[in-house]
């Protein structure tokens, strides 16, 4: 499979996703949005929650906050 035919085969969710500013490389914050879920399903308290996931992923406190934002947006194809 070349680029091309990897690009053509995602086209439309690809325009979808430019067209709502999201970066194909926040694929890599998945896995911190999916422990800030479980997390806050285990209701767990957010401070604490931010505190534990800037650890984990050795990211800042306000970038745990800001993908948790971002990913909470709604998008309309």
């Amino acid at each position: 499979m070349t680029r091309y035919d990897l690009i053509k085969a995602a086209e439309s969710l690809l325009r979808v996703c430019d067209a709502h500013g999201i970066d194909p490389k926040e694929v890599h914050q998945l896995a911190v949005y999916e422990d800030w879920q479980r997390l806050i399903a285990e209701r767990h308290k957010k401070v604490w929650i931010i505190a534990y996931l800037s650890q984990q992923y050795g990211i800042s406190e306000a970038t745990v906050k800001r993908i948790a934002k971002r990913m909470r947006k709604k998008v309309t194809p």
